[in-house]
């Protein structure tokens, strides 16, 4: 089981290339920030992300890695977003 809560490129690209194909299971500790608002009640999992076109922000870093680890785990990736 791999644990991931990186958010820099730098770090999450090279641990993925590392570990992806092998890991049974990875969980992605992300964050409430990634949600595009914070004023939705009853707001899940489901809701709006932020688009990330800067990835030296925290929520549009924190976006791309979850997309990224998406791609390279599928069904193998828990996003948890604690907040």
């Amino acid at each position: 089981e791999v644990i991931e809560i990186a958010y820099d490129p730098e770090l999450v690209e090279p641990a993925l290339g590392a570990l992806a194909d092998d890991a049974a299971h990875w969980t992605l500790v992300s964050t409430v920030s990634v949600y595009a608002r914070n004023d939705e009640p009853g707001a899940d999992e489901s809701a709006a992300l932020v688009e990330p076109s800067d990835l030296t922000q925290y929520a549009d870093a924190k976006v791309a890695a979850e997309r990224s680890t998406a791609v390279r785990l599928g069904e193998r990736l828990l996003i948890v977003r604690p907040g």
